[in-house]
């Protein structure tokens, strides 16, 4: 089993489900130190500082700056100026979303991706939106392919119109030769998991078996990349997820809530990680969870709790 080493365990904390929204928004939000920082790190914060986050074209003004101007610095240095733009990135997908939360009619929008792309599909969907809903006109639908062709999409959590990150097409096309390969893949499975984050509807987010595919994915990641500038978080993520798959989320908990029972899914799901990844981490920590868990016939208990709690921090 190859255990972590050469990394600081750090952790996020929030509820339940933390893990499905916060975790992964605020993970990159790290502040990501260094002994010297370069004027041209100075420069490109001050620049994007003084762009208006409801204009979405200042997207491309700011990726153009960046490669302007790191295009001959280090790699820690373009990595580190990333995620000043990420932040940026992010503020306008916020500010977007304040802007056309009152607009009830792109609740039509909603969880679509790609239709900035011709094709004769997303033709069709056009047509099927514009008989559902009438008050569609042309100019929502440029909104749309605008939203898309940024890697945004139309979302709603808990009832609310926002516009998040759902792809990460625009940031490997605009910082592929610049960014590294470690934060290439940290950045599209951040993208991958913001995108189910938080959504009831979609089975993915919250299955046992997605949350063991997920926990196994950052645990080869981290033996992988011991020397990623954002290792912290990326331990952050994986307890969050230890966390998650121990006790399970507001929309699929690990236990039933009449008896307490654990529930049979995360049951298999314990067994397929301890069975199939005995190398991992991973299964030794579940596993000592699960014997916990059948000391008391599989129910809730407080040594069960304060196992979990760990992967919680404060």
């Amino acid at each position: 089993m190859k255990l972590f080493s050469g990394g600081q365990m750090k952790y996020s904390s929030s509820g339940v489900a933390f893990v499905l929204i916060m975790l992964f928004s605020s993970c990159i939000y790290s502040q990501v130190q260094s002994s010297a920082t370069p004027d041209s790190l100075q420069i490109f914060e001050k620049y994007i500082g003084a762009l208006n986050p409801n204009d979405i074209s200042t997207i491309d003004k700011s990726a153009s700056r960046f490669r302007q101007l790191f295009e001959k610095s280090s790699v820690l240095t373009k990595d580190t100026a990333f995620i000043a733009f990420w932040r940026y990135y992010v503020t306008v997908a916020d500010s977007l979303g304040g802007r056309y939360v009152q607009y009830e009619k792109y609740n039509s929008f909603i969880n679509i991706k790609d239709f900035d792309e011709p094709s004769p599909k997303n033709e069709k969907l056009k047509q099927t939106l514009l008989s559902r809903n009438k008050s569609l006109n042309e100019n929502d639908f440029k909104i749309l392919k605008k939203i898309n062709k940024y890697g945004y999409k139309f979302d709603m959590i808990e009832g609310v119109l926002l516009v998040s990150v759902a792809d990460p097409k625009f940031i490997l096309n605009n910082f592929s030769g610049f960014i590294s390969q470690g934060l290439k893949l940290y950045i599209t499975k951040v993208i991958e998991e913001i995108d189910t984050a938080g959504n009831p509807d979609v089975e993915t987010t919250t299955s046992p078996d997605e949350l063991v595919k997920r926990l196994l994915w950052w645990e080869n990641f981290i033996n992988n990349n011991q020397d990623f500038f954002l290792i912290d978080d990326c331990f952050s993520t994986y307890d969050g997820y230890l966390y998650t798959l121990m006790l399970g989320t507001n929309y699929n908990p690990a236990f039933n809530s009449a008896d307490q029972k654990l529930n049979e899914k995360f049951k298999m799901a314990y067994e397929k990680i301890i069975n199939n990844h005995k190398d991992t981490r991973a299964a030794a920590i579940i596993k000592e969870y699960y014997n916990i868990l059948k000391k008391n016939n599989f129910t809730n208990n407080k040594e069960a709790a304060k196992y979990a709690g760990q992967f919680l921090g404060e």
